[in-house]
């Protein structure tokens, strides 16, 4: 599922509902409409509609619309919600776009209000089709295409899967389907699958359409809104240059007893804005053992994973490929780490802390996920299977009007910057303080001095937060009146932006704002304040002047 264009960015915390009052029957209230088929404006039979309460964490509640493309939620709680529709041939669609890639809006229910006349408008996705063949232009079975779109990774751009991936058949044939209108490098590699392990079984350099191993000799194809191309044929690269194996031995660090493992080899991230390939993942024999073939010249990180009695252990090893194979490499794999801490309340303010999740997500690496936990009643968490690496610290969960006011990780500064943890650290406490003292900021957004709802409204931060890509610190959409709330803002000095329109990748770009800073209204956030900031609209192609 799509991120929603609508939701709050996560701002270290994500809010629960503010009220514990226990709706009555008059209060309760009901969604419902039709979803058509835009072209012809039939109705569409078999969407899945998703609803989510704005503040809640409630389990989102879904329909499906019937033959006569008509749905209904029905006993729903007065607020703000958002409500998506999705469909396998179509793209997903959110309440209040008029067509893709429109900002939606979010839906308010009054207290017992019965809003019954929501019409949804499907727009068939886009398909690309055609045929792999090897060099003599026989075609290939079991290729891997992908079509890449340009968005961000991280703190820059690249080019990534926009869909899933498509496998040739038997007669070298693919077809990608679920793609957006716009711009795509097609990219195939070569290999197959063995319960779910890659095995490359004939050395074919990835290759990107035409028919080059060089992405920036790649040709983009362009398709439109709902189109098909088809005929997108492009013939596979032979790896021209030599390849080596890799052989050896996964050990039970502890007491060096040869353990079954999971070894997975990744070239080292670099700065390149194509895909590294390839990664070779592989199951060891029952002895520890494994070969990783065709294995082609440059840096890499070989990872592995297992449990030993019931414990589970890691291991990271860095290789650098050059010409010649490598035998009798031990892979020593040790136990993952436990990071403990606590989370303490600032004040006499009496907070569930079960409810809570608190997080670390790694920065940069490779192979490297993160973990988190749910604190016990007195605050206390662990979070086990810590691998060495760099994170950035996230709590969820807390409150509405609270934030992460301090966290250390023994004489780590861990606010909003990004951590090192290792083994070593084992015994270092994750100490965090929430406050509930956050600001608020509430406001309208005008266009030509009256209240405008197709908008994206984004509070951006005036200092730098170390290791991310923006300093967009919150954002919202207006509801149908043009009014915006921005909730549990931390104390500090923002400035605040109304868009029309805005390019999708905006909040991991740090230079996106600079060309409007001009437009922004500065805001300051004191502790437990409550500010109304009415906001001009930045209108569509204002941007960047």
């Amino acid at each position: 599922m799509k991120s929603s264009p609508l939701a709050l960015a996560a701002i270290l915390l994500v809010p629960l509902s503010a009220s514990t009052q226990t709706p009555t029957a008059s209060t309760k209230g009901a969604l419902g409409g039709i979803v058509l088929k835009a072209a012809s404006g039939e109705p569409l039979e078999g969407a899945t509609l998703t609803l989510q309460h704005w503040y809640s964490q409630d389990p989102w509640r879904k329909v499906v619309s019937g033959r006569d493309g008509g749905f209904s939620f029905g006993n729903l709680e007065p607020g703000e919600y958002e409500l998506q529709v999705e469909r396998e041939g179509y793209l997903t669609m959110w309440y209040g776009q008029r067509f893709p890639g429109d900002l939606g809006t979010r839906l308010i229910l009054e207290p017992g209000r019965k809003l019954t006349d929501i019409r949804f408008r499907m727009f068939p996705a886009a398909v690309i089709s055609g045929r792999v063949t090897d060099e003599n232009g026989e075609p290939v079975t079991s290729v891997t295409v992908s079509a890449l779109g340009y968005t961000r990774r991280g703190c820059r751009r690249q080019w990534m899967n926009a869909t899933s991936p498509a496998r040739t058949d038997a007669q070298g044939a693919y077809r990608l389907s679920g793609l957006e209108p716009g711009r795509y490098l097609l990219a195939a590699s070569y290999g197959t699958y063995v319960a779910g392990f890659f095995k490359v079984k004939r050395t074919y350099a990835p290759t990107y359409y035409p028919g080059t191993r060089e992405g920036g000799r790649a040709e983009a194809v362009e398709v439109g809104l709902g189109g098909e191309l088809a005929g997108v044929d492009f013939t596979l690269v032979p790896e021209t240059g030599p390849t080596v194996s890799i052989r050896g031995l996964c050990l039970h660090g502890e007491d060096g007893v040869p353990t079954p493992c999971v070894p997975s080899l990744s070239r080292v991230e670099s700065e390149s804005e194509f895909p590294e390939w390839p990664t070779y993942t592989v199951k060891t024999d029952e002895d520890g053992s494994f070969q990783l073939g065709s294995v082609t010249p440059g840096s890499y990180v070989l990872f592995a994973d297992c449990v030993y009695k019931g414990k589970t252990y890691r291991a990271r090893a860095p290789i650098e490929i050059v010409d010649s194979d490598i035998d009798n490499l031990k892979l020593e794999l040790i136990p993952a780490a436990e990071l403990r801490g606590r989370v303490r309340i600032e004040g006499e303010t009496a907070v569930k802390l079960t409810d809570l999740t608190v997080a670390v997500s790694a920065v940069g690496g490779v192979n490297l996920t993160g973990d988190q936990a749910s604190p016990s009643p007195d605050g206390s968490f662990i979070i086990e299977n810590v691998s060495d690496g760099r994170y950035r610290l996230e709590v969820f969960g807390a409150p509405r009007n609270f934030y992460v006011k301090a966290a250390t990780l023994g004489n780590q500064d861990t606010l909003e910057k990004v951590f090192n943890f290792d083994r070593s650290q084992s015994s270092a406490h994750l100490g965090i303080l929430l406050s509930p003292s956050a600001g608020r900021i509430d406001g309208t957004v005008l266009k030509e001095n009256q209240p405008w709802d197709r908008a994206l409204v984004i509070l951006v931060q005036s200092t730098s937060r170390e290791g991310l890509c923006t300093p967009a610190r919150a954002f919202s959409s207006p509801d149908t009146h043009g009014n915006f709330s921005l909730e549990s803002i931390p104390p500090g000095d923002y400035k605040l932006f109304a868009f029309e329109s805005v390019e999708e990748a905006w909040n991991e770009d740090a230079d996106f704002f600079g060309p409007y800073a001009s437009l922004g209204v500065p805001v300051h956030v004191d502790p437990s304040s409550r500010l109304r900031v009415p906001i001009k609209l930045i209108p569509s192609g204002k941007e960047n002047h």
